[in-house]
């Protein structure tokens, strides 16, 4: 009988140290997981900032807790009988995107995209042949770069809208919302980040051209 108790209580203890390890394991890696998603969160906030401003993106001053931006879609060139030759990380959405149409004197027009159908082009390079019909009245345009009109803001995630929908988050919502943001006031974008639970913030300016 003695010897059956002794075994209980060595069972029992074991069980105990084993769920004691389990725990702390368990706890180490939401540690580094939740770290990992920091990084990210960083790092994504980064570079939509850098590469929209690298691109002429900002949309000018808005609210100063976020930043307008024009992210570049693609470029289309005439190919014949209104048909444009596309080439893009994507097909032209009319719901999101709006076009740069440049004529052959260089001047500049924005204009709306109404509809996008498939276009008759057939040429060797890479892309595809799309029509669009464009709302304005405009000469010809000889090139149009399409544009993603869209706001960034960064609050307990990286979050993005477009326009005329709600903020959506790219990120988990990992990050200190009372010190975590994004501001575009005069011709400076500033990023501050700080992960929950961390002491240090990563701030970061751009200078708009």
């Amino acid at each position: 009988m003695l010897e059956v108790l002794v075994s209980l209580l060595l069972t029992l203890f074991m069980v105990g140290v084993l769920a004691g390890v389990a725990a702390r394991h368990r706890q180490a890696g939401e540690i580094l997981t939740r770290r990992a998603e920091i990084m990210e969160a960083r790092r994504i906030a980064r570079d939509l900032v850098a590469n929209g401003l690298a691109g002429g993106g900002a949309a000018g001053p808005g609210l100063q807790a976020e930043l307008e931006l024009r992210t570049f879609v693609g470029v289309g060139t005439p190919c014949g009988d209104g048909a444009w030759w596309w080439r893009g990380r994507r097909l032209p959405d009319p719901e999101r995107d709006s076009a740069w149409a440049v004529s052959q004197g260089g001047r500049v027009w924005v204009l709306p995209i109404l509809s996008v159908s498939s276009g008759p082009c057939s040429q060797d390079s890479p892309g595809r042949g799309v029509r669009l019909d464009l709302g304005g009245s405009t000469p010809r345009p000889v090139l149009l770069r399409l544009f993603e009109h869209g706001r960034y803001r960064v609050t307990d995630a990286v979050r993005y809208a477009r326009t005329g929908s709600g903020f959506q988050p790219l990120t988990g919502a990992v990050l200190d919302p009372s010190t975590s943001s994004l501001s575009h006031t005069g011709a400076t974008v500033h990023l501050r980040i700080r992960g929950r639970g961390d002491s240090s913030t990563v701030e970061r300016s751009w200078s708009v051209r």
